[in-house]
């Protein structure tokens, strides 16, 4: 299982007013308002706090954890620049933070040690809709490439917790994949199996 989630630091900064009031209450425990408030960049510690938060979330929903909407039960911790740890109740999960000049994203895993792909892309569209159709599109065409397959034998849907579900043939494929996207910008993260169910 893999959670991920990206932020366009661009976007992020021309619409985050956290100076507003409550706001960082809303989203932040005291620990994490201090980090952000600390920061020699603000804007850009929050959004980390926050990416952490959101794909700590997915992950914990992969795991059979129950949806809930209350950022500050996810409590995140920071070890270096890049790594740190969420948890949420007894759930815990490592993460890794990276930080470029136009986005930012973090990968949640139980075990950092676990191997997965990840790759930033720029999205088309012009809605959430057509966004969300440009990200599956460009999920199958890259594992198809990679596996040398017809792209169109595969597809994706989503599971119960709304992490995309991989098939190949009409038949599901276990391996975990985590989507997001932000303003100008998204993220996949991935493993593909070896061998590869159904691959005739």
């Amino acid at each position: 299982m893999i959670g991920n989630d990206i932020v366009d630091l661009g976007l992020a900064r021309q619409t985050t007013h956290w100076k507003r009031k409550t706001y960082l209450q809303k989203l932040y425990s005291p620990s994490e308002q201090q980090l952000i408030l600390e920061s020699s960049d603000s804007i850009a510690m929050l959004w980390r706090l926050w990416s952490m938060k959101e794909s700590g979330y997915k992950l914990f929903l992969q795991s059979g954890g129950n949806p809930f909407y209350n950022p500050t039960k996810i409590e995140c911790s920071l070890r270096s620049i890049s790594d740190g740890s969420i948890q949420i109740g007894s759930f815990t999960a490592e993460t890794h933070t990276c930080e470029k000049n136009n986005y930012l994203f973090s990968i949640a895993k139980k075990n950092l040690q676990a191997t997965f792909k990840s790759k930033v892309f720029c999205v088309e569209g012009e809605n959430p809709s057509e966004v969300s159709a440009y990200c599956h599109h460009y999920i199958i065409a890259l594992i198809s490439r990679e596996m040398r397959l017809p792209s169109l034998l595969f597809q994706l849907r989503k599971s119960k917790s709304g992490a995309p579900i991989l098939e190949y043939k009409d038949q599901a494929i276990e391996t975990p994949i985590s989507l997001s996207h932000h303003g100008l910008y998204g993220l996949v993260s991935y493993a593909v199996p070896h061998p590869f169910p159904g691959q005739d």
